[in-house]
């Protein structure tokens, strides 16, 4: 059974949407232009519990920042694994493109 953050980030995903906390602890949804109304207001009613759930996840971030500049290039499958199975659970476009340089190195 999904909770309602988990619905919110599968809908945000379907939707080709961002959910990220910004430095100012606010949540910044994005980009603004496929942003529907009524999920901005699934996201307004449950700010609290998206701050916590992505506050738990900003390790990540970094560690995706990380990968992006290359520091894990050469890394053995089994960190790519365990990198990628900690950057699935971040709906952010640079834990997603993190993910792709993962699955690239996998498939080389």
């Amino acid at each position: 059974m999904k909770t309602p953050i988990d619905e919110i980030i599968s809908e945000a995903s379907r939707l080709g949407v961002g959910i990220a906390l910004a430095p100012d602890d606010y949540l910044e949804v994005f980009p603004a232009a496929k942003v529907p109304r009524d999920f901005l207001a699934a996201v307004r009613a449950r700010k609290t519990e998206l701050r916590a759930f992505l506050a738990a996840r900003a390790p990540w971030l970094h560690v995706a920042k990380q990968i992006l500049l290359g520091e894990f290039n050469g890394c053995d499958g089994s960190t790519r694994q365990k990198l990628a199975d900690g950057l699935h659970s971040v709906p952010h476009p640079l834990a997603r493109r993190a993910l792709e340089i993962l699955e690239e190195a996998s498939r080389q």
